[in-house]
């Protein structure tokens, strides 16, 4: 069961899986059958109901009620309450959604490095943490989740520093700070950049932030006049995905590399990660990551926990550590 408003047309449906849908209501609910006939043998659920509730809080107390079996991502606020329920179980996991602040590589001052590296010094990633999901995440310092693909866990973490922060700034001279806009478009991501707001302010550097709807921030990305944004990347399985649409010197443009960057060591390097085979391309994007890191055009910031709840007797629900859930195998105790 997920938050969401999720559409389609049950009448263009086509697959190979081991359920068939039996039925959908538009932003109420979808409900799927076994399919006996499967290739791989029928699977052990005999249907699943997934519920829209676009509400988190009436999601819980759906769960806690009883007419919910299963939530695949509870909000921060009733963890607590849920794991101290008897009725209930929770399962712990890492993300695979990074949390970043991308920079417009154009414009004066993110046009310097120094300055760029100097908010990353000056970002307190552990009160963002603490702030917004009480703890339950995780400061991220590359552009991979750490469930990630080729995951560099011997990176730089930019520990929050504000006197190395104030030391770039005098050497890319901006000794009195400077002041920008970043763009967000929803709340968690503004409460976010109220955070950076407080830390920037001791480095001499003010940040307004322009809340936005999704689709007017894409649109307003899309140029070259942005200055600085929030938003979220998930790239577990797929990494060249990522660096390409991202960091390529090509993918410059409205739907990728909004920070304008271009690097040719950089192009280079991803060209060659694409065209390597699996087995051998590890070392590669490793560093890639530090590259991206030290030019720092990409601020990853936080990786959210994500918590599994779910009634006490459910089992079998596999999860994916890249946060997939499969959800055909599952059966309840009785």
């Amino acid at each position: 069961v997920e938050a969401g408003d999720g559409v389609f047309d049950e009448t263009d449906l086509m697959g190979t899986g081991p359920m068939m849908v039996e039925y959908y209501k538009p932003n109420s609910e979808l409900k799927m059958v076994r399919f006996d006939d499967y290739w791989q043998g029928a699977c052990r659920a005999t249907s699943i109901t997934r519920k829209i509730i676009p509400e988190a809080s009436s999601l819980t107390i759906a769960l806690e009620a009883g007419e919910i079996d299963y939530i695949n991502e509870l909000n921060s606020i009733d963890i607590a309450r849920v794991m101290e329920n008897p009725d209930l179980k929770t399962v712990e996991m890492a993300s695979a959604n990074v949390a970043y602040m991308g920079l417009n590589t154009t414009k004066a001052p993110f046009d310097n490095v120094k300055v760029r590296q100097a908010l990353q010094f000056a970002s307190n990633k552990e009160s963002i943490v603490e702030v917004l999901y009480e703890g339950y995440g995780v400061p991220c310092n590359s552009v991979f989740p750490t469930v990630g693909v080729a995951y560099n866990d011997e990176l730089d973490a930019y520990a929050y520093d504000i006197e190395k922060a104030k030391a770039l700034l005098v050497e890319a001279g901006y000794p009195d700070g400077f002041e920008f806009e970043v763009v967000v478009s929803a709340d968690i991501r503004s409460r976010a950049a109220q955070i950076l707001q407080q830390d920037y302010g001791q480095i001499g550097v003010t940040i307004n932030i322009n809340l936005m709807e999704f689709g007017a921030m894409l649109d307003y990305l899309s140029g070259k006049n942005h200055d600085a944004w929030i938003m979220s990347w998930s790239g577990a399985t797929n990494p060249n995905y990522t660096l390409t649409q991202n960091f390529h010197t090509e993918s410059g443009g409205p739907t990728g590399n909004r920070g304008w960057y271009s690097n040719p060591v950089m192009d280079e390097l991803i060209d060659k990660g694409a065209q390597t085979i699996t087995g051998d391309r590890e070392p590669i994007y490793k560093e890639i990551q530090r590259l991206v890191m030290d030019d720092m055009v990409f601020m990853p910031l936080y990786s959210k926990k994500c918590i599994v709840a779910m009634a006490k007797d459910l089992e079998g629900i596999r999860i994916n550590p890249t946060g997939s859930h499969y959800y055909c195998y599952a059966y309840v105790n009785e």
